[in-house]
């Protein structure tokens, strides 16, 4: 039980950190990658609709 008990606290503290490590320009990065990937997928839509 005490094993649990210490376990749990520590994992959460982990989560927080990641939280505030993650900067906003990860997610400007992130977002790029999803713009450029929905970009590939409308091209690969067109080159499939065309043929």
């Amino acid at each position: 039980m005490t094993c649990e008990q210490k376990r749990k606290p520590q994992k959460a503290r982990i989560r927080r950190k990641e939280k505030q490590k993650t900067p906003r320009k990860n997610i400007k990065m992130r977002d790029r990658e999803i713009a450029e990937k929905a970009r590939d997928e409308r091209a690969w839509m067109d080159t499939t609709g065309r043929s």
